[in-house]
């Protein structure tokens, strides 16, 4: 699948601990609707976690939050540390891959 955009993402702290983030006012006509269903793509695992938008109670300015729940905070602390920027790769309005921007 090709992607739509990319862009980088810092991972604060509540992002790290949490398994959500905040997409920037920029990028968020590449996402869905409040409420939908979305499928995030974790590096290169298998098998991909679901998670959803909201787009109403996160932010004032209803750009979208990103909730990956506990499958994403978890796969954040396994694989980077708090303050690590990564990649956001928009496949589809509901499906997005993370990756690192770190070379190997």
């Amino acid at each position: 699948m090709k992607k739509l955009i990319q862009f980088s993402l810092v991972l604060h702290p509540t992002y790290y601990r949490e398994g959500f983030f905040n997409v920037r006012k920029p990028f968020e006509g590449y996402f869905g609707d409040h409420g939908e269903e979305l499928t995030l793509f974790l590096g290169n695992d298998a098998q991909p976690i679901l998670g959803f938008i909201n787009r109403k109670s996160a932010n004032k300015n209803h750009t979208p939050r990103i909730y990956g729940r506990t499958a994403l905070s978890d796969w954040f602390q396994r694989n980077f540390a708090e303050k690590d920027e990564i990649t956001i790769e928009v496949m589809s309005p509901t499906s997005i891959r993370f990756s690192s921007n770190q070379s190997v």
